[in-house]
């Protein structure tokens, strides 16, 4: 899938770059419907999907707005759209991400068992906006070992 959406840099890059940052926030429903539902989505707390919402949209907005990554971004506001939609998103799958690391493949695994277990538990009932936040943190860290650029 992701490499699919690489043939579509060159197109997006440059309309990006004809907008402006301010042109693309005010446009992005065009290229990134995602990120622009999460840019409107106003989500309240209480329940695990509400704070994922909350969760989704901050990582979405730094993503498109501070570090431009417009792709990563509409990936986290996907999550976040099916969570607003009622529907909840598992972790990202980290076998589903171009890491090419050995060592962090096999940790991120852990960790997403470990997550999905304790998710599985109870822990979206018992504790959901400390559920959201390992969540989204988590997907974040995928996100990040596939770019490979940042610690």
């Amino acid at each position: 899938m992701r490499k699919s959406v690489m043939y579509a840099v060159p197109i997006a890059l440059a309309t990006l770059m004809s907008v402006g940052a301010t042109g693309v926030q005010a446009n992005d429903g065009v290229l990134f419907p995602n990120v622009h539902a999460m840019r409107m989505a106003n989500p309240t707390g209480g329940n695990f999907n509400q704070e994922l919402v909350k969760e989704y949209k901050e990582i979405t907005l730094f993503e498109a707005d501070e570090m431009y990554d417009w792709f990563d971004a509409e990936n986290h506001a996907t999550q976040g759209v099916m969570a607003a939609n009622g529907k909840t998103p598992m972790p990202y799958n980290p076998e589903d991400w171009g890491i090419e690391d050995p060592a962090k493949m096999a940790e991120l695994k852990q960790a997403r068992s470990e997550l999905v277990g304790l998710l599985d538990a109870g822990g979206r009932d018992i504790a959901p906006s400390e559920a959201a936040i390992a969540q989204a943190k988590y997907d974040c860290w995928v996100e990040q070992q596939e770019e490979g650029h940042q610690p």
